[in-house]
């Protein structure tokens, strides 16, 4: 058991980082908006507000993530010396997984918004299919992502269910 513990840890450790590295290159995107929409007069338009506003929240976002997989992590460790079968392990991988789910949702979302706000220059393609390619791109990057989310709840679930059999295993000795 420790083994495959020591594996999870590795792995939370692998996606923090991930998740650290897509939060310094959003910052990088930002601070790129932000220098243009200062210093190029040639360009001052509410487009290039409004993805300085895409890009500030996409950035809170991945801090939200940050600090739930920073939780998750938590978990994982303290689950090595205490029971898996308690409730505050169900109410944190319940929690963790319905944050990757509000994640999943709101990533989902300010894709779509950043690509209705990014320019139409695809040659003969349609308005109506690049919005579609977009909504699927944007599905298609999130989809692992909820399965995850899924998995994770139903561990949450499987621990509580565990949980009240260890109840009401302890009541009857």
């Amino acid at each position: 058991m420790s083994k495959l513990q020591s594996i999870l840890n590795v792995l939370i450790y692998v996606w923090i980082i991930g998740v650290f590295l897509k939060l310094l290159k959003e910052v990088g995107i930002l601070y790129k908006h932000i220098h243009s929409r200062i210093f190029d007069s040639n360009i001052i338009s509410s487009s290039s507000f409004s993805m300085i506003l895409v890009s500030m929240a996409f950035i809170c976002l991945l801090i939200y993530m940050l600090w739930h997989l920073r939780n998750f992590k938590k978990v994982v460790k303290k689950s090595k010396n205490t029971s898996l079968f308690n409730n505050s392990n169900y109410k944190a991988f319940h929690s963790v997984g319905m944050a990757f789910i509000y994640y999943t949702v709101a990533r989902f979302t300010i894709r779509i918004v950043e690509f209705m706000l990014s320019n139409v220059d695809e040659g003969q393609q349609s308005i109506a299919y690049q919005f579609g390619r977009n909504i699927g791109e944007g599905v298609s990057n999130q989809f692992p992502l909820l399965i995850v989310a899924l998995f994770l709840l139903i561990i949450a679930e499987l621990i509580k269910d565990g949980y009240q059999l260890k109840k009401e295993n302890d009541l009857t000795i």
